[in-house]
């Protein structure tokens, strides 16, 4: 946990920042950047030793399967690795629990409308699993599986909960979400978590 805090943005351990350094800027922007391609960053350190940092990145980052989903009349793209199983809201228990498990949903139209609509009334739930962590992604229908090639968005136009676009093979540009942002993320943002 404590070197999980090395990712966080403004975190440094200089006592005062620079020109060059110490604003807490660099781990956290690796990090982004991996994840927005699909790769990650690790951290392992040994106390008097050193420490290892171990990037990973997909062998292609041309290109992902997403499953298509759609939210609030919009399609959007999940990158597949990360979905467990797709299922109807029924199958949830009533005290918020599926498979045993207590499961917190988020409302994807939502995350993207920062804060527009709690979650609860969506038909469908897309169970996403990252870093050991489960969510319940409201949905209100399922695409099937598609191979994209995902660009980046420029920085300005980002939005919480979105890696990049994609065009459709029908030609329909689509927003591709972040499943990190989403599941990671999702406890600070009004209206994101139930």
């Amino acid at each position: 946990e404590l070197d999980a805090l090395l990712f966080l943005p403004g975190f440094t351990t200089r006592s005062r920042a620079d020109l060059e350094a110490g604003r807490g800027v660099g781990l956290a922007a690796v990090r982004d950047a991996a994840r927005r391609v699909g790769g990650d960053v690790e951290m392992v350190s040994v106390a008097g030793v050193g420490s290892r940092f171990s990037l990973s990145l997909p062998a292609s980052v041309a290109t992902r399967e997403v499953l298509l989903v759609e939210a609030g009349g919009q399609r959007y793209a999940l990158p597949v690795s990360v979905v467990a199983e797709t299922v109807a809201a029924g199958a949830l228990g009533s005290d918020g629990t599926f498979r045993g498990r207590e499961l917190q949903l988020v409302d994807v139209e939502g995350v993207l409308a920062r804060g527009g609509r709690p979650p609860g009334g969506r038909p469908f739930v897309a169970v996403v699993e990252v870093e050991g962590r489960r969510r319940g992604l409201e949905v209100d229908g399922f695409g099937g599986l598609e191979e994209v090639v995902v660009q980046s968005i420029d920085p300005l136009a980002a939005r919480p909960g979105v890696a990049g676009a994609t065009v459709l093979a029908d030609g329909i540009p689509v927003l591709v979400l972040d499943p990190h942002q989403l599941v990671l993320d999702d406890g600070g943002r009004e209206g994101a978590t139930s």
